[in-house]
């Protein structure tokens, strides 16, 4: 049974979301430089598109998925694990590298639970549309902070991953 539960940060967030004039970005940092990407056109997209739904079920595949962000085991309980995630591909350094745009408490609670994670795997074109500008984003929240609603926008944030020492 999933339930939302109003002492959670993360269904609070959600269901913010749900308002009118909110709108739910992730946003990943890389050596220093913010990237937002939106979250609900990325699902829009992958509707629309029939964007193929993929499977892990292989338990350390799944553990790989999970390290990528940052996961709130408090909230795994609240997440529907049935619902498909959404996962891009960016270019990086001439390879392929995967940016979680949503669902990684869906795929930590598969983990967890023995069950299948289901994702749309965008492809690369797809997940640059779905960028936001960084100074739209400022303005947002600057905006926000005018009206003292620090919650217009609602951000999941990737761990940071290492630089290579530069």
């Amino acid at each position: 049974m999933i339930h939302h539960d109003e002492l959670c940060e993360k269904c609070r967030m959600e269901a913010l979301v749900q308002r009118e004039g909110h709108f739910h970005f992730y946003e990943v940092t890389h050596k220093g430089k913010p990237y937002f990407f939106n979250v609900q056109l990325g699902y829009e997209l992958a509707r629309r598109l029939k964007v193929e739904i993929l499977e892990v079920n292989d338990r350390s595949q799944l553990e790989s998925l999970c390290s990528i962000n940052v996961v709130n085991p408090g909230h795994l309980d609240h997440v529907d694990p049935t619902k498909p995630g959404l996962i891009g591909l960016r270019e990086a350094n001439g390879s392929l590298a995967m940016v979680f745009i949503d669902g990684s408490h869906r795929a930590a609670r598969c983990l967890r639970d023995g069950l299948t994670f289901r994702f749309h795997l965008l492809s690369t074109g797809l997940t640059d549309c779905l960028e936001i500008d960084p100074e739209f984003m400022r303005q947002c929240r600057s905006q926000a902070e005018d009206l003292d609603d620090k919650s217009a926008t609602t951000t999941y944030v990737q761990k940071p991953q290492p630089t290579g020492g530069k």
